[in-house]
């Protein structure tokens, strides 16, 4: 799930995000430099930096393909864990 993650925040998270004075926005960028740390702990940084290399390399189709594909496989597991 982290290597997941790591390949879709990449994508999320540009270098020109900026404060633009928004609690909301300020929030959100805290949040997402709070995941990636941790992200970063869990699967070492060379792996990490890796993974975000993938995702930010990705188009927004792509990026989308991609998540749908892993909703689908964690869905699969679920099932299967279910019966």
């Amino acid at each position: 799930m982290g290597e997941s993650a790591s390949v879709v925040e990449s994508n999320s998270v540009q270098p020109h995000d900026r404060l633009s004075g928004s609690s909301c926005e300020a929030h959100r960028l805290v949040t997402l430099r709070h995941r990636d740390h941790h992200l970063r702990d869990v699967l070492g940084e060379q792996n990490y930096e890796s993974l975000a290399r993938k995702g930010e390399m990705m188009t927004a189709a792509a990026m989308a393909t991609y998540a749908y594909d892993q909703i689908d496989r964690v869905r699969a597991i679920l099932n299967a864990v279910s019966k």
